[in-house]
């Protein structure tokens, strides 16, 4: 996985590159504190994944994510200082898929990157049946996890896509095969 993350603060890009390195071993991270360099670094990189903070030396992000929009839809996870509901609202609005605010929590971060991940995916596969081990492994990088688990998570997916489980329009179960995300619902 290649993870670009645009941020001035050193520290911040060590916190953020140690927690995804721990949790995905492989991973890539490629940082620049420069919001006018996303753009060509997304193009010749190719992220999988891009966090990025509002507050730049030269610009702020919020005047460079739609322009982003326009070419890509990478995931984009907003990490920043900036907590008020405007901003929030402002950054989700102009492209972002998440926000998370600073002082983060690492586990709070990969749990945000995780779904963002994941909802990115399945939005390559709309329609398509993804088994309950494609999910385990994607969702928490193990080839088994008891059906039980995956269900709970299917059913905690819909409360918050409020989603009725009775009757749903986005997740749906194929009992013996898994589970499919219909977008164009």
């Amino acid at each position: 996985m290649k993870i670009l993350v645009v941020e001035d603060a050193k520290e911040v890009v060590e916190a953020v590159e140690i927690c995804c390195t721990i949790r995905w071993p492989d991973a890539e991270v490629i940082s620049t504190d420069q919001g006018l360099l996303m753009h060509d670094l997304v193009e010749s990189e190719t992220p999988d994944i891009v966090i990025l903070d509002l507050g730049l030396p030269d610009i702020d992000s919020l005047d460079v994510l739609p322009r982003l929009r326009k070419t890509t839809d990478v995931p984009v996870i907003i990490l920043t200082a900036r907590a008020e509901d405007s901003s929030r609202v402002k950054g989700l609005e102009l492209g972002g898929d998440d926000y998370v605010v600073k002082p983060f929590s690492p586990a709070e971060l990969l749990v945000c990157m995780n779904a963002v991940l994941c909802l990115s995916a399945a939005a390559g596969l709309s329609g398509k049946i993804i088994s309950n081990n494609e999910l385990a492994e994607a969702v928490w990088g193990l080839s088994y996890i008891e059906d039980s688990a995956i269900r709970m998570r299917a059913r905690r997916s819909r409360i918050k896509l409020k989603d009725d489980p009775r009757a749903p329009r986005l997740l749906h179960s194929h009992r013996g095969l898994g589970y499919s995300f219909d977008l164009a619902s």
